[in-house]
């Protein structure tokens, strides 16, 4: 993939996360951030760091919608 790298910091100066825990350093990232287009229309950028490959990140997000998906079916009994 090879393309130019940033600090996270410096491409997301405006957005505010919940901090990693205790003991946690971050060293990669996989990111999904909402932005204002240029028109003033909203959409979404995907960035990852170079050293991550597509099997890692693919094991991520089938184990976060798998987090997600039960969140939503709780949510779902909590409202019947």
């Amino acid at each position: 993939m090879s393309k130019t790298q940033i600090r996270i910091g410096d491409a997301l100066s405006e957005v505010r996360i919940p901090p990693l825990g205790e003991g946690q350093v971050g060293k990669l990232a996989l990111v999904f951030v909402k932005v204002m287009e240029g028109d003033g229309e909203w959409g979404w950028a995907v960035r990852a760091s170079d050293e991550l490959d597509e099997d890692e990140i693919l094991g991520v997000l089938v184990g976060y919608t798998h987090h997600l998906r039960k969140r939503a079916a709780a949510s779902w009994v909590d409202h019947e």
